[in-house]
């Protein structure tokens, strides 16, 4: 798990604090210095990232706190810690919804590169941490485990170079005997310079794990049909 490239992670939406919330935490825009390059990336990425509305009917923004940017990454023991972001993105947007119906919350980060290759490395180490962390920590603690690499549920056709999917499950405390497991859905599609993470994460046990990466995949079908609009 690239994280919540991830889910995700964050404390926010009631998070598992590790990779279910985009491999990020919630940040606005990393600060740098103002360029051509870098204001056109703040605005791809504000017209990309997905509201409530762009989810669908049922979910509820989430207002987030700003803090400073934050990158997480699995160290070697492979516990999620903060990291400087790479000196090549340009710009990072992120937001958060809930879905009272289903006891689910969501997060999508767009991530805006200079270069391709380099958004091309965010989904490869986002591979890479999965299969070297089948069980990792999240920043606040949450244990995420059963980390896999899953086939796609649906089709992106010609919205994506590359995708991975990943699924797993969320641990909070020590879990009782017969407790249902809590599951996350982790996305992670590239187009051009521009990384688009998707992430879905129980409250509590409910829809199957199936249910929730076709959630991710609708969520990150819908931020990549933005960016095709906007000429990416």
């Amino acid at each position: 798990m690239v994280c919540c490239t991830s889910v995700l992670l964050l404390s926010a939406c009631g998070s598992s604090g590790g990779r279910p919330a985009g491999l990020f935490s919630a940040t606005p825009a990393p600060s740098g210095p103002t360029t051509a390059a870098a204001e056109k990336a703040r605005g791809i990425a504000e017209a990309t990232v997905l509201t409530a509305a762009d989810w669908g009917a049922g979910y509820e923004a989430v207002e987030d706190e700003e803090t400073e940017p934050e990158y997480l990454r699995a160290d070697d023991s492979c516990r999620y810690r903060n990291t400087s972001p790479p000196a090549s993105l340009l710009a990072q947007q992120v937001k958060y919804v809930d879905f009272p119906g289903a006891a689910l919350n969501g997060s999508t980060m767009v991530d805006v590169y200079r270069t391709t290759d380099a958004a091309h490395q965010e989904l490869s180490t986002a591979r890479s941490d999965s299969a070297r962390c089948p069980t990792s920590v999240g920043v606040d603690g949450t244990t995420i485990t059963g980390t896999h690499e899953v086939p796609p549920l649906n089709v992106l056709a010609d919205l994506a170079d590359q995708a991975y999917f990943e699924t797993g499950e969320l641990v909070s405390g020590t879990p009782s005997a017969g407790t249902a497991p809590r599951f996350y859905a982790f996305v992670v599609g590239t187009r051009g310079p521009v990384a688009v993470t998707v992430v879905v994460n129980q409250d509590e046990p409910g829809e199957d794990v199936r249910q929730l990466q076709d959630r991710a995949e609708q969520a990150l079908k819908t931020a990549l049909t933005k960016l095709r609009q906007q000429g990416v």
